[in-house]
């Protein structure tokens, strides 16, 4: 919901040449200050960083508690082993010809928004999502569908005379779906069809993931929840514990993920949150272990 508000509110931003870019400037960013950035070298006990300072690690609770094993306070497990995570997304990136053909009403707006959220009445996304959250794959799931090319037209080629344009879209299910990728190329697609006849045939290349290749590609998004983690009421006060969401409890070690407040709607708040809480230190008069 905060997500959908801040969208109509002041649109969300596109990276020109695609969210790889982001990540090429902050590198470039943390190597002008004199940092380094090492790859392909899997973090899975703290001892591997020990040298380090100030340790923050952008994982999901379970992770976390994994990396720190014995050094992480009894009262922190216990809080993190209740921390619940969300339904899944099942997602498909298309090359599509020509964009896609939205018709209906709503068909001059939703072709020059970036992204569309597809969901019938506000009473039919609710009976969607308590189907996910139930464990049962809504008929009708909840489905984003994003235009890049709109607000960034390099990403977008013509060959042989065809305009080619990338679509991405996902679609709400339970966690842990199994649909194998073409199950998931034919539920997603469904959904855009009915918004938008002749889809199917404007696609010339498409990829798919069910939730268990959205999980293998980042461990964070566990069962295929791209979100961090729950986000009922309870996680938005406590994510993913209460007055510390930051502090794993081990000194000098924070948990800056987006099972963290504010939570994964609100992206880059979990991350920043996180630095400001490290630089501030232990809290004066108590350890942070036993914080």
């Amino acid at each position: 919901m905060m997500l959908t508000v801040a969208g109509h509110s002041a649109g969300w931003p596109v990276a020109v040449g695609g969210s790889q870019t982001v990540a090429d400037a902050l590198v470039r960013q943390l190597r002008a200050l004199g940092g380094t950035v090492v790859t392909d070298t899997p973090v899975t006990d703290l001892g591997q960083v020990a040298d380090a300072d100030i340790v923050m690690l952008d994982t999901s609770p379970e992770a976390a508690a994994k990396i720190l094993g014995d050094r992480l306070p009894g009262h922190v497990a216990r809080t993190w082993r209740r921390f619940r995570r969300g339904p899944a997304v099942a997602v498909v990136n298309c090359v599509v010809e020509g964009g896609v053909p939205w018709s209906g009403h709503p068909a001059e707006t939703a072709g020059q928004a970036v992204t569309v959220h597809l969901g019938g009445t506000a009473e039919q996304v609710a009976v969607a999502e308590r189907e996910c959250w139930s464990g049962r794959l809504p008929e009708h799931p909840f489905t984003l569908v994003g235009q890049p090319w709109l607000a960034d037209p390099s990403r977008s080629v013509v060959r042989d005379g065809r305009a080619l344009h990338p679509v991405w879209a996902y679609s709400h299910v339970p966690a842990g779906w199994e649909g194998t990728p073409r199950q998931t190329f034919d539920l997603v697609t469904e959904q855009i069809e009915r918004a938008a006849p002749g889809f199917r045939d404007r696609v010339t290349a498409w990829t798919a993931s069910p939730p268990s290749a959205v999980a293998s590609h980042n461990p964070n998004n566990a069962d295929g929840d791209i979100a961090g983690g729950a986000s009922h009421l309870p996680q938005l006060v406590a994510r993913p514990r209460l007055l510390h969401p930051y502090d794993t409890g081990v000194p000098g070690v924070y948990l800056c993920s987006s099972s963290t407040a504010p939570g994964g709607g609100v992206h880059f708040m979990c991350g920043m949150n996180a630095a400001e809480r490290a630089l501030r230190g232990p809290v004066s008069g108590r350890s942070a272990a036993h914080r």
